[in-house]
């Protein structure tokens, strides 16, 4: 043990026995051979219920190396903040970010839980340590990072689309964030029943087929209400997924109607489950909207997982179909004890929701199932 004047580890330990059997020996004995370098603070400030003022008795710990604090009594919960879903916080130009940001400084402990920390990349992960630590390992600004770390991949003259690592510079940013991460696969952790994906092919016919590949080809195609076009292949690829679900939104804002191939699919799905609980996943309002006339020309009893009260519907066995959008699905929601089998309605291209809806409904305990494309 060495005491230098740089901090190279900054640690919470736990001296945690009986009584009688050196701890405070021990301690006592380090504070002295750090001597100006070592001081105490109360331990409640270190507490969630502490009412306290505690900055000025904070303030006095500047410059220490060892902080010593008595014993708490047990049960006493620390003051930590704790973010479920830190990956939520990806986006360092979101208002949810940035809210946090201006409270983050009088954060005294957090931590951040995610299964999908960098879905999209490593560039993902900028936002979520300077949650964690202020910027400290991978820096304070956006713009700093991508230097450091990446090089631009797509562009179009001075516009930059997409980036790229720079070569080693993955292994690079891992150790930096080292010290503050732990990283665990759930197979090594939990004994979970095998993970079955089912597809269900859905085939247009001639004229359903033609005018899908007429968008495709032309970003512009003439329906009964209206036209409907895409100004870019974003647009274009949420045009094209729309009309394979089986309707679409035109530029006046209408629905219009392409096929019922995948709710004569759904039907069929439930018919199959024999009455099991069936979770379904949809995109669009327009989706929801046939799908839940579908039920109810079926007579399904169904509910929309929105609320506290549906929730509970839902794992009290109540409801045969519910349904569920994976921009709030995916994240907390307990599913646990209403069903099995989940079905994609439509796929969508957020890789963080799809993986998301399908790991947190299989650390459930859920047998999933996922079919309809």
């Amino acid at each position: 043990m060495a005491a230098v004047g740089k901090v190279y580890v900054e640690a919470l330990i736990i001296a945690y026995g009986e009584g009688r059997n050196g701890k405070s020996t021990f301690w006592n004995t380090i504070s002295r051979v750090l001597g100006t370098y070592s001081g105490a603070m109360s331990a409640d400030s270190l507490t969630a219920n502490c009412r306290r003022n505690v900055k000025p008795e904070i303030a006095e710990l500047k410059g220490k190396r060892l902080i010593i604090a008595a014993e708490l009594e047990e049960g006493t919960r620390l003051s930590t903040s704790i973010l479920k879903q830190l990956s939520s916080f990806k986006n360092w130009q979101a208002k949810r970010f940035k809210a946090l940001m201006k409270v983050r400084p009088r954060v005294k402990r957090i931590v951040g839980l995610t299964g999908t920390p960098s879905s999209n990349g490593l560039m993902d992960i900028f936002a979520e340590y300077k949650v964690l630590d202020m910027g400290e390992r991978l820096g304070r600004f956006i713009s700093q990072y991508r230097v450091e770390y990446f090089v631009p991949d797509q562009t179009n003259g001075p516009i930059v689309y997409s980036y790229r690592l720079r070569k080693g510079a993955d292994k690079r940013i891992y150790d930096r964030i080292s010290d503050i991460t732990i990283s665990m696969k759930g197979t090594d952790h939990l004994q979970m029943p095998e993970l079955i994906n089912s597809e269900y092919p859905v085939y247009l016919d001639e004229d359903e087929r033609e005018k899908y590949e007429a968008m495709a080809s032309d970003l512009v195609i003439n329906l009964p209400g209206g036209e409907v076009t895409a100004a870019n292949a974003a647009t274009l690829s949420g045009k094209l997924t729309q009309m394979a679900n089986g309707a679409v939104y035109s530029d006046a804002g209408g629905i219009e109607f392409i096929h019922d191939k995948k709710l004569d699919a759904l039907e069929d799905i439930i018919e199959a489950a024999n009455g099991k609980n069936i979770l379904v996943a949809y995109w669009y309002k327009h989706d929801l909207t046939r799908i839940i006339d579908r039920l109810d020309a079926l007579g399904v009893n169904y509910g929309k997982l929105d609320s506290d009260q549906s929730i509970e519907d839902w794992n009290a066995g109540r409801l045969e179909v519910g349904l569920i959008h994976p921009a709030s699905a995916g994240h907390g929601l307990n599913l646990q004890s209403g069903g099995n089998t989940l079905v994609w309605f439509g796929m969508i291209w957020s890789l963080e929701l799809y993986q998301h809806e399908i790991v947190v409904t299989a650390q459930q305990r859920m047998n999933l199932r996922s079919g309809g494309r």
